[in-house]
């Protein structure tokens, strides 16, 4: 069996952008953690959440410091979901970029194969995945 070291594989940056709903927000987010694809970060947008759910996400996130960032909007504002993934997108760091919504949740291959189909692909430049409900 052939090791593949994190660094060798391109950086993913899941945008999560998120408003109340915090029950919701942590299945999605335990989604990524459960990914096959070990190369990726997550980018939790609170859009003006009420405290109380802002406080369960700053929690989960706190407990994977080195996978998952926190953010808000300037002022607290609630900007909306487009804004909030803009947001999302600019403070991410990776090659590719993957958007979840916080009532959603991924297979657990999800990463893994989009990122095999941008291999077999390269001049993609978007990959979009039917969905199950």
């Amino acid at each position: 069996m052939t090791t593949i070291n994190n660094s060798e594989l391109p950086l993913v940056s899941v945008i999560v952008p998120f408003l109340n709903d915090s029950g919701w927000l942590i299945e999605a987010l335990e989604s990524v953690i459960d990914q096959d694809y070990p190369a990726w970060e997550a980018i939790v947008v609170d859009d003006g959440s009420e405290p109380q759910h802002s406080n369960i996400a700053k929690d989960f996130c706190s407990q994977y410091p080195a996978k998952f960032k926190y953010i808000t909007h300037d002022n607290y504002i609630n900007g909306g979901v487009t804004i909030s993934r803009n947001v999302g997108v600019a403070n991410s760091s990776g090659t590719y970029l993957a958007f979840l919504d916080a009532d959603d949740k991924w297979f657990c291959d999800k990463l893994k194969n989009q990122i095999d189909l941008f291999k077999k692909f390269p001049a993609a430049q978007m990959i979009c995945e039917a969905s199950k409900f």
